[in-house]
């Protein structure tokens, strides 16, 4: 009962107190007190992507846009390592010679084996290498335009294994090691 006492005493003071005329420069007041709200950058940078904008085109404009991205596009191919567009446009063009490969793997005890990689995407259907009794090695030779490939060994189906006498890896997105392998022309010599 005491505080009910105490909390009706309050309300009763609280009415009676008398009533004041509210300053009208008080909100102002308030206002200069307040400081602004610090975005960070990245809720900056939402907010002017989320707003509307206009955007016009003129043809002017179109075509200035045009040309920067045609001139982006073949800086960018520029940048690229030099020996990859070569190796690519050369391993379209119906002329190009294709240089003999020789694939083994030695010392696998295997049932079936086959020689996966970027020139053949991956996929090891008409790339199973022959097992060699008389150096016990598993072989397949493939005839490959010159450039540059990863490859790995896919033993019995289940098992995949980088070449062991592969003088350059290449880790995949998967955490694996790849093969690399650099096939000149004929008539190219590499350092």
């Amino acid at each position: 009962m005491k505080a009910k006492d105490t909390e009706t005493r309050l309300i009763e003071l609280l009415r009676n107190l008398p009533e004041r005329e509210l300053n009208q420069d008080l909100t102002p007041l308030i206002l200069r007190t307040l400081e602004p709200k610090k975005l960070s950058f990245l809720r900056r940078l939402l907010l002017r992507i989320r707003s509307p904008r206009v955007i016009i085109v003129t043809p002017l404009r179109f075509t200035v846009a045009a040309s920067t991205l045609a001139l982006l596009l073949l800086l960018l191919t520029q940048s690229l390592p030099g020996n990859y567009l070569r190796y690519q446009t050369a391993a379209l063009k119906p002329e190009s010679k294709l240089v003999p490969i020789t694939f083994n793997l030695t010392d696998v005890e295997a049932q079936k084996v086959y020689v996966l990689g970027s020139f053949n995407k991956w996929q090891p259907e008409q790339y199973a290498m022959k097992f060699d009794s008389a150096t016990s090695r598993w072989v397949i030779e493939i005839a490959l335009p010159p450039g540059e490939y990863e490859y790995v060994f896919l033993v019995d189906n289940r098992q995949v294994i980088a070449d062991p006498k592969a003088e350059f890896f290449k880790k995949d997105k998967f955490g694996s090691r790849n093969s690399i392998l650099y096939v000149a022309s004929h008539d190219e010599n590499f350092l």
